[in-house]
């Protein structure tokens, strides 16, 4: 607002500003609203009886609004508000006043119950008439200088569009359907028309000098704008946007407004202190009435009976009966009177009561339909939940109002209406519970870990503040942490392999399940802890007895790396297998494979492939702790599946061991000169006689270089061999024709002399396969004691051979060994006898015979 108009309360205000209003056109705002509200006047709400009417008025000079009762034309309140409040206009249901603060640059927004400014709203420069739509949502303002019209949401008391027109726009009124806005633009000579739905300009009208104010007839049809500078009141067909008439009015004429039944028209004339009244029939002055001095804006009640006009100069108001077309009352006011506009509230409101909701709750989100019932609802201005305003609403009936629920925290909140008659009071029949949101879960890391659990899985999602479980697959997590509203750490538990979905549950509920849930039990890696037997031919085909875990499932079997010939899983813990085929002897690892993996190698699951068609032949002598024993092993197989036949003797005269009648269960080659064997013997041991079992491992070799190592019941004796020989067959051309077997172990006394050297007794070991064709393979071995400390060692490897009932003779070519003498290579035999008068062992050595060494604690085994 031009500073001469906003300086009004100083010296000479009425001059100063008849003569802005003489110089400038444009400075003198019309009141557009309150000509819309002349057209579609506010109606009393229904649930009413009766309506308080009342006028505000602008006191530009004073920075007040009076406000006029006009049942008794005087002035109830003065209401402070901005500076230069120049234009007022009222919302259709009468609740809200907006008063234009030309030097403020804002609007006030009054709340007509209370008569208190509720909001200050910044808008264009030098803000002058505004008009209100027709359904209250919205205020367009015309800002003189700043060329524009803002436009203010009434439901935020924000402007939401700023919308250029025309040279210093003056006023504004709305089309009774809310569609246009027609904007009078002083500075240009035009009206500018406004399409509400895009907030953009799509005509502009030439009209005559100073265009000012502009009021619509209530049927839309007729716009009519007053001239300021012509005195004239132009007549703008609507649906055409053209000027179809300019009607000669009064001096300057300024303010306009239509009564409600749109039969007549009344315009201020600033210049001559009159109103002029128009027919809207014949479009013709049908009366002229006079005022106070600088007549300046009007505005008409809502039953068309009172007209209002502002009297600049006079400071007063005057009230013309439309009946009669006179004065009857001149209300004083505040300084420089200039907008004024006409609220129609009802006289005793009720307050609004919310006496029950259906439904009480929904999603945090928003976006649930409330049926609010209680009492009071009509002419309902707002709806809140808890302090935020319903998304939207609809007033059913005065007991009945339907509101979309807005986004809110979760929580209860009270639901509230708000009417010109108040806020309804809260309490527990207008509470509503904002769900809280189920939780979401949308990724987990890792997704997959073993069936024993122990996994750390983070799962990522949305909603778990306040978690009461997380859940694999229908099992509790062993422990969780929430780390975040997004974000929990759990512990996954042990579950059977597969894959299940991971689940947390809140206050809210429980997630929904899906693909992004899903975490997988790896089925566990199976475990081979024994396989029996531990070994088998190279031919295959042995059953073999696999233990171990999580076997169930196994699609594997391998030994080495050739499969099992066929498996069958009995249990989780066992699988028989047919041990496949090998090219070569040694030990392989078996392993079995599920979808869990395959197991790891160990020596629980070693097989050895070994040569079962075999033999062995030792005799000697073995340590045994400090001292040594006497041995003798004479064992073979001739077919791969065939049984073993053969005889083992051990003698540990110091310790008091004797093992004899040995009978094998097994016998194999694992490599060349390597055997091992096994079986059940007669075991003394300290005089008492019982069954043992025993297995030995020899080599081949002589003394220093064979081993020989025996183990009985749980003691082991022997490894590299003092005296004598062991022959183990090769691990391929085993022995194929069956031979006798015969095996000695003797000790004893006797005298006599053989190369000069007595003797007075000794120890030997025999062993040996006798066939039928008279071949021996085997070895004698003895250490004949010297009288004189002087020994005699025989080595006889034996080549030939017969046997008899209980007799056996073996031949070949002995070493003899005098003490520290170099050996001989001497003919010799051994006679094995095991039964009759004289029992025990008898060699002849280069021709001479020795007395029979007595069988003594040991034994003899022929055949």
């Amino acid at each position: 607002m031009p500073s001469d108009l906003a300086q009004a309360g100083t010296p000479r205000p009425r001059t100063r500003l008849r003569h802005r209003a003489r110089r400038r056109l444009a400075a003198l705002t019309t009141g557009a609203l309150l000509g819309a509200l002349a057209v579609t006047a506010p109606a009393a709400p229904a649930s009413a009886s009766t309506t308080t009417t009342l006028a505000y008025v602008a006191n530009t000079g004073a920075a007040t609004v009076s406000v006029i009762d006009t049942a008794t034309n005087t002035v109830t309140a003065t209401i402070g508000v901005g500076g230069g409040p120049i234009a007022v206009a009222s919302n259709p249901n009468g609740t809200a006043a907006y008063v234009a603060n030309n030097l403020a640059n804002t609007v006030s927004v009054i709340d007509t119950s209370s008569n208190s400014v509720t909001a200050t709203i910044p808008v264009g420069n030098a803000p002058e008439q505004m008009a209100v739509t027709p359904d209250g949502s919205a205020v367009y303002v015309a800002n003189l200088l700043g060329q524009s019209v803002s436009v203010i949401d009434t439901a935020t008391n924000s402007v939401t569009a700023t919308i250029p027109v025309g040279n210093q726009p003056v006023a504004a009124a709305v089309t009774p359907s809310g569609a246009a806005v027609y904007v009078t633009d002083s500075g240009d000579n035009t009206v500018s028309v406004i399409n509400t739905a895009s907030n953009t300009v799509t005509a502009t009208i030439g009209l005559g000098a100073g265009p000012s104010g502009v009021a619509i007839t209530p049927n839309g049809a007729t716009a009519y704008v007053t001239d300021y500078g012509s005195n004239v009141v132009s007549v703008i067909d609507i649906a055409s946007n053209t000027v179809t008439a300019n009607l000669p009015v009064g001096n300057s004429p300024y303010g306009v407004a239509i009564t409600p039944n749109g039969a007549a028209v009344y315009v201020a004339n600033y210049g001559d202190g009159s109103v002029s009244v128009i027919d809207t029939t014949s479009n013709t002055v049908t009366a002229t009435v006079a005022v106070g001095t600088s007549a300046y804006w009007t505005a008409i009640t809502p039953d068309g009976a009172g007209v209002y006009v502002t009297n600049i100069s006079d400071n007063t108001v005057s009230v013309i009966d439309s009946a009669t077309n006179t004065v009857t009352a001149t209300v004083p006011v505040g300084n420089v009177p200039t907008g004024v506009a006409i609220a129609a509230l009802p006289a005793s409101m009720p307050v609004p009561a919310v006496t029950g909701l259906s439904p009480t709750h929904g999603p945090a989100a928003g976006g649930t339909s409330v049926t609010i019932t209680g009492t009071g609802f009509t002419g309902a201005t707002a709806v809140s939940f808890g302090g935020t305003a319903a998304t939207s609403f609809t007033v059913v009936s005065d007991t009945s109002i339907t509101a979309t629920a807005p986004a809110h925290s979760s929580g209860t909140v009270d639901v509230t209406v708000a009417t010109a008659g108040g806020t309804s009071p809260t309490g527990s029949a207008d509470h509503y519970t904002y769900d809280v949101p189920a939780p979401a879960v949308t990724g987990l890391s890792p997704n997959h870990g073993p069936a024993a659990g122990g996994a750390s899985v983070t799962i990522t999602g949305t909603g778990f503040t306040g978690a009461t479980a997380v859940s694999f697959g229908g099992t509790a997590a062993t422990s969780y942490t929430v780390v975040s509203s997004t974000s929990i750490t759990a512990t996954a538990p042990a579950h059977s392999a597969g894959t299940v979905d991971v689940t947390v549950t809140t206050p809210g509920g429980t997630s929904s399940t899906g693909s992004a849930d899903h975490y997988t039990y790896d089925a566990a890696a199976p475990t081979v802890t024994a396989v029996s037997p531990s070994h088998g031919p190279t031919s295959g085909g042995t059953s073999v007895t696999i233990t171990g875990t999580h076997l169930t499932g196994a699609t594997a079997v391998h030994f080495g790396t050739s499969s099992a010939t066929t498996f069958t899983v009995v249990s989780d813990t066992q699988i028989t297998a047919t041990a496949p085929a090998s090219t070569s002897l040694g030990t392989v690892h078996v392993t079995v494979t599920t979808p869990g993996g395959t197991s790891a190698t160990g020596s629980g699951d070693q097989y050895t492939y070994v040569a079962t068609i075999a033999q062995i032949q030792g005799a000697g002598r073995i340590p045994v702790g400090s001292h040594a024993g006497e041995f003798s092993v004479a064992a073979q197989r001739t077919s791969a599946t065939g049984s073993v036949s053969g005889h083992l003797e051990f003698e540990d005269q110091p310790d008091g061991v004797h093992i004899h009648d040995g009978t094998f269960t097994d016998l194999y080659v694992t490599a060349d000169g390597t055997a091992h064997a096994q079986g059940t013997a007669s075991c003394t041991i300290s005089g008492t006689t019982s069954s043992c079992s025993f297995s030995l491992t020899a080599t081949n070799g002589g003394k220093g270089t064979g081993t020989f190592t025996l183990t009985y019941n749980t003691t082991t004796v022997g490894g590299t061999i003092l005296s004598g020989h062991v022959t183990v067959s090769p691990t391929t051309g085993g022995p194929t024709t069956a031979a006798t077997p015969a095996a000695a172990a003797t000790i004893g006394t006797f005298s006599t002399t053989l190369l000069g050297v007595s003797l007075s007794g000794g120890q030997c070991a025999a062993a040996a396969e006798v066939t039928s064709s008279g071949s021996s393979g085997g070895e004698v071995d003895c250490l004949l004691l010297g009288a004189l400390g002087v020994d005699i060692e025989v080595d006889l490897p034996t080549t030939t051979g017969s046997t008899g009932t209980g007799t056996a003779t073996l031949g070949g070519t002995a070493t003899v060994t005098v003490g520290s003498l170099l050996p001989l290579s001497l003919p010799a035999t051994a006679n094995l006898v095991s039964t009759g008068s004289t029992p025990g062992l008898q060699l002849t050595i280069n021709g001479v015979t020795l007395p029979v060494l007595p069988i003594g604690a040991g034994g003899i085994e022929i055949g």
